[in-house]
Parts: C-alpha cells; structure tokens; sequence
C-alpha cells in the first residue's frame, strides 16, 4: 500500500500544477474574476477556479482505486461520479453565478445519492466518551454531515492558503487513517487530496494568483464528509476521526452559525464574521490565518490518530484538548479585536 500511496501522491502533485496553472490562464483570459466587494479580504481582482486542479486528479484517483481494487469498486466510482457532479454545479457557479437556494437543492441531493450509493453513518463513536445508535435519525444524520461540511468548506475559503492548507492536513489525515484500517480507498484518496491541495497552494499562498472557487471548496468539503459516511460502516471511529480532520472548518463554522442565529441576523447573507474572517480584520495576515488553521487542524489529526486506534484515554485527553483549543481560539479573536479597536 505504501508504494501506492506514494505513486498516488506524486501523480495528485504534478496533474495538480499543470491544471491550476492551466485554470489560471482560462479564467484570465475569460475574465472569470472575483472581484473585491465590501464583504471580501482581498484588494484586486482574481482568477477563481483553481480548484479544477485538486477535482480532476482526486476523482480520477478515487475510480483508479475502485477499479483495481474489487471490494473498493462500487464506493470509489460512486464518489468519483458524484464528486463530479457537484464540481461541475461548482463551476457553473464560479463562471455563472447560482442562487443560494440552488447550490443547496444541490448539495441536499448530493448528500441523497451518497446514502444511495454508499449508506448512512449509523453509529457516532467516541472511545471513552460515547458510542451513539443512531437509528432513524442516521439518514438526517448524514445528511447534515454532508450538506453541513460542504458548505462549511465553502464559507471557510476566504483568505488565501486556508481553504489549501487544510486539504494538505486532512488528506495527510485520511493516509493515516487508511493505512491504519488497511483500506486502499481511504489512503490513497488522502495521498491525492494532500498532494494535489499543495499543488493548488503553489498559486494559492499569500498573495494568491487564483482562488479554490465554488468548483474545488464543495468539492473537497463534499469528499471529506463523504470518505467519512465511507468508513462508518466498517469503523465508526474512524468516521469520527475524519470528522476531526477538519475540526476548525467545523467549529468556526458551527460558532459563527449560531451567533448570527442567536442575533437574528438573515443567514443567507454573505458576511464577514467568521472567526478566521475577525483575525484578518484585526490585522492578521492571510498567512498568519492559514497557518494558524493548518496548526490546529494538525493538532486534530494527532487527535485522531488515538481515536482509529479507540484508545479510550488517550481521546478522552484529546476531546479536552481539542476543546480547549477552540475555545482559545475564539478568545484570542476577542482580545485582538479589543487591542485593534
């Protein structure tokens, strides 16, 4: 498996820069810009659609393993087929535009065909903390894991290397997962996602030359929660894990959700008052972000690790952890925005 996962990885890593610097030159001379308005953190327009550089090589990746591996076959097309799917919705939004609503009837039915194709996650794991049947609520369940990641990687891609930075974390995630479990999908698909995420930041790190686009951030945030529902069935643990994998796109999202519901402010809207959104404003660089986001995500892959292997101290420490980082997290936003003012 090891050889696979280097093979997987060096190939995510070259198709990547070819295809985003490809993007790059298609959305310049198209004119597919994002342009800065007065929710936005950059000052000039930009080409979006990068993301065109992690979708192709991942699902190409992801069919590979399917094919060549029979117990793999039906998953892997599957999530191939809709990961597709729903980047092409992605880029018609990039070049096009698309109403809110329609990228939610969207993302809802891609979260159908996953319970179509793969099944739910019917069982929430957390060794030493709680082992949950869901029951009926698995279907809602999953749903929400999957509609909810998918937008929460979308909302989250706002300043440049971020959105980047944590496919390089939780694909690295999903390659230990893989091989602890011994499941080729997982691990190479992770190699892909990590590989080609860090051919996508080449372009993307402060100050980027083209932006992920709706076509690469629902992509990935569909495939994480997906690889997720994947292995829920074999190892509910891991399904948590990769969950964690992601655990500061999911707390900031989550948190900020919440708070403008607790303000009755309209939750369609586009706003700036996600956490990683309220550091930028109080002066912290793009970079600075990213890596901050990176780290913590990196702290949640460790994390992780204990939680595959149901080492029931060991995540029992980890939640703790992990706890008090978000909430460290969410006061140093409040003392840099009392020290700016």
């Amino acid at each position: 498996m090891l050889s696979d996962i280097l093979w997987a990885g060096g190939a995510g890593l070259t198709a990547s820069v070819g295809l985003v610097a490809a993007a790059q030159h298609w959305a310049q001379r198209r004119t597919i810009l994002d342009h800065p308005n007065d929710r936005s953190l950059h000052v000039r327009p930009t080409p979006r659609g990068g993301g065109i550089g992690i979708v192709i090589p991942v699902c190409f990746a992801i069919a590979g393993v399917g094919v060549l591996v029979p117990e793999t076959k039906a998953a892997g097309i599957w999530l191939a087929g809709v990961g597709l799917l729903l980047a092409a919705i992605g880029l018609v939004d990039d070049v096009r535009g698309l109403p809110a609503v329609t990228r939610l009837v969207a993302h809802v039915s891609a979260a159908a065909l996953v319970i179509l194709g793969i099944g739910t996650w019917r069982t929430f794991v957390w060794p030493g903390l709680w082992c949950v049947d869901l029951g009926w609520a698995a279907v809602p369940f999953t749903v929400l894991v999957v509609v909810g990641l998918t937008n929460a990687y979308n909302f989250m891609d706002g300043v440049d290397g971020i959105a980047g930075s944590q496919g390089v974390v939780a694909g690295f995630g999903w390659i230990g997962a893989g091989y602890a479990i011994q499941d080729p999908l997982l691990a190479v698909a992770g190699a892909v996602i990590a590989m080609a995420s860090l051919g996508f930041l080449f372009f993307n790190w402060s100050p980027a030359s083209i932006f992920m686009g709706d076509v690469g951030s629902s992509f990935l945030g569909f495939l994480l929660a997906a690889l997720a529902v994947y292995v829920a069935a074999r190892s509910p643990a891991t399904a948590t894990a990769g969950i964690l994998f992601v655990w500061p796109f999911v707390f900031d999202t989550a948190f900020t959700f919440l708070r403008r519901a607790g303000r009755r402010e309209n939750l369609l809207c586009a706003h700036r008052s996600h956490l990683y959104q309220r550091l930028v404003l109080t002066g912290v660089s793009h970079r600075t972000v990213a890596l901050l986001y990176g780290g913590l995500a990196t702290v949640g892959v460790a994390v992780s690790m204990a939680i595959v292997r149901e080492a029931r101290f060991a995540s029992i420490a980890g939640a703790l952890l992990i706890g008090a980082l978000a909430a460290g997290l969410w006061l140093v936003v409040i003392w840099r925005e009392r020290v700016s003012t």
